[in-house]
């Protein structure tokens, strides 16, 4: 049998921190078809991501 060569992807940039938050910022690229900042995503305030979209106008 030939020999399998295995080799480690570096770790990808983090989406999300928590569940919640990828669960938002899911949600609003579907929603929006727009990236939600995750300045703003880790917050995991809705407030501020409303008025973050009033802002943007989306």
């Amino acid at each position: 049998m030939p020999m399998m060569d295995l080799t480690i992807i570096a770790r990808y940039e983090t989406y999300a921190y928590s569940y919640t938050e990828y669960c938002m910022r899911r949600y609003f690229y579907e929603s929006f078809e727009a990236e939600l900042p995750q300045e703003i995503s880790k917050t995991e305030d809705w407030q501020l991501i409303s008025e973050y979209i009033k802002a943007q106008d989306l």
